[in-house]
């Protein structure tokens, strides 16, 4: 059951990432986020004493009418090699679909093959509009996954909510200094034990996520993402 869980906690920190580093693809919808094929960036990741963490190297790969696709590579702090997958994002006109339900189904099913475990998974896709303002909120995250393995039964649900625009800031990161949007949010992630947490993440035109800190319920940071590679 321990090899499960550490499955589920990689899946569900995939799932995570993509709601801060998403793009999408600018013909159908806007020019807001880099969409051009070749374009690679990397995010990395470091922990509560600012020590490395993980990377994230993407690179879109295709698109085709309203539809990009992306794809990741992450590694942990020591290069070891643990998500190689890739992913598609579908314009709606306003704004950006990704059916996290299916994707995360089609990754756990192929993780979990052979072994006699049920695994049902819910929740709503997430949508990124295409344009931000200061003020404007953004549609809440939900993702339920219930697992049966014999006789345990396990549920695992990540809400995303309080998403909003608060304002606007020139950042400076490894990979350049960039004027980007302020979004603000709160996670909860429950498995096994109740996980609060509070984010905040700066949002470049043409490029995507430039930097997120994350923060406990009491407002002790806990770790951070920074843009530290960029090519188009």
């Amino acid at each position: 059951m321990k090899s499960i869980f550490k499955k589920l906690s990689t899946t569900l920190l995939f799932f995570g990432v993509l709601t801060s580093t998403t793009v999408i693809n600018a013909q159908s919808c806007s020019d807001y986020y880099p969409t051009k094929k070749g374009t690679k960036y990397e995010i990395t990741h470091y922990d509560k004493k600012n020590k490395l963490a993980s990377k994230d190297a993407y690179e879109i790969i295709g698109t085709s009418g309203n539809t990009t696709t992306i794809h990741v590579i992450m590694t942990d702090e020591k290069g070891k090699e643990t998500i190689n997958d890739s992913y598609d994002m579908i314009c709606t006109g306003d704004a950006v679909e990704i059916d996290v339900n299916s994707m995360i189904s089609k990754k756990m099913a192929s993780e979990l093959a052979g072994k006699d475990i049920d695994l049902d998974i819910n929740g709503t896709k997430m949508v990124i509009p295409n344009n931000l303002s200061v003020g404007k909120t953004l549609p809440d995250n939900n993702l339920e996954m219930d697992i049966k393995a014999g006789s345990m039964d396990m549920k695992f649900k990540v809400k995303t909510y309080n998403r909003k625009v608060t304002g606007k800031e020139k950042v400076t990161v490894p990979a350049g200094t960039f004027d980007c949007f302020v979004l603000e949010q709160e996670t909860e992630m429950h498995m096994l034990i109740t996980k609060h947490t509070k984010s905040k993440q700066w949002i470049a035109e043409g490029v995507g996520l430039v930097k997120q800190e994350t923060y406990n319920k009491k407002g002790k940071f806990q770790g951070k993402e920074e843009l530290t590679a960029f090519s188009k």
